[in-house]
């Protein structure tokens, strides 16, 4: 059942955020719970699940359908569709500029 894989999954991500938290205070690095962002890959790319606890110290992660990363929108189906849709925001609002400037 997918309560069941939701559970596991948010079990799992739990971990992890424990595994890497030694590593990041080490670095002098730190997680924000409230900026950190779960995306959720999924064919269907609806999961049902709306947040996950993470964090002790703070409220519900949202699970998000579309994260930025390193520049890149990523989105629950990997269609890039929000990406594509960025980059031609910045390129028209980047034209404007340029035809302002030489107006």
């Amino acid at each position: 059942s997918s309560g069941i894989n939701a559970e596991y999954g948010e079990q799992k991500l739990k971990d992890c955020v424990s595994d890497i938290q030694p590593w990041l205070t080490t670095n002098f690095l730190q997680l924000n719970p409230t900026k950190t962002e779960v995306l959720i890959l999924s064919p269907r790319g609806d999961t049902g699940v709306e947040s996950m606890n993470l964090f002790e110290e703070s409220g519900p992660t949202l699970v998000t359908g579309a994260a930025k990363n390193l520049g890149v929108y990523f989105d629950s189906k990997l269609s890039m569709d929000n990406h594509v849709a960025a980059v031609v925001r910045s390129c028209k609002a980047t034209l404007v500029n340029l035809w302002r400037i030489a107006g």
